[in-house]
């Protein structure tokens, strides 16, 4: 692939979503077991909306072809059903349960997840990746930028050892 040929959103829009599922599944791993038991439900369709009024995030769950429910935005009985793309604030809670669990204790999950949040910050003047109104704004530069720290990110999460779920 010639240099003219590689395209830095398409790029970072891959590296996203890998660094994201890789979050969720550490994520799921411990709080899945609570979240099954719970009978309260901390989302709200006014949450899930953030995902199809940012740019970014809409085009994310553009690729996995599902409809939102305006009702019940992206949440079934088994949970929420986005892959990837979901909002930031999605990742920003953790019930109490979670947070004493010593595996989530361990993985240093929301450390992670502050890493994750704030990739984006300032990525055009004061704006954030995901409320960026339109994306060819973003200078290439930015994005390279973006994708380094993705896999930054990644690569420390990789030299994580998982904990053995107690």
């Amino acid at each position: 692939m010639s240099g003219k040929d590689f395209n830095p959103l398409s790029s970072l829009i891959h590296c996203y979503i890998s660094l994201e599922k890789e979050i969720l599944k550490r994520v799921g791993d411990i709080s899945n077991e609570f979240c099954l038991k719970c009978q309260t439900t901390c989302c709200d369709e006014k949450i899930c909306r953030e995902s199809i009024e940012s740019i970014f995030l809409s085009s994310l769950i553009k690729l996995q072809n599902i409809q939102y429910d305006k009702k019940n935005g992206w949440m079934s009985p088994y949970g929420c059903r986005l892959d990837y793309g979901r909002p930031l604030v999605c990742y920003e809670f953790f019930c109490e349960q979670v947070l004493v669990n010593n595996n989530f204790k361990a993985l240093n999950i929301q450390q992670t997840v502050k890493e994750f949040t704030s990739i984006g910050n300032r990525v055009y003047g004061k704006t954030h990746l995901i409320c960026v109104d339109n994306l060819s704004l973003i200078s290439p530069k930015k994005i390279i930028k973006i994708n380094n720290q993705i896999i930054k990110l990644m690569e420390n999460l990789a030299k994580q050892t998982v904990a053995p779920l107690i």
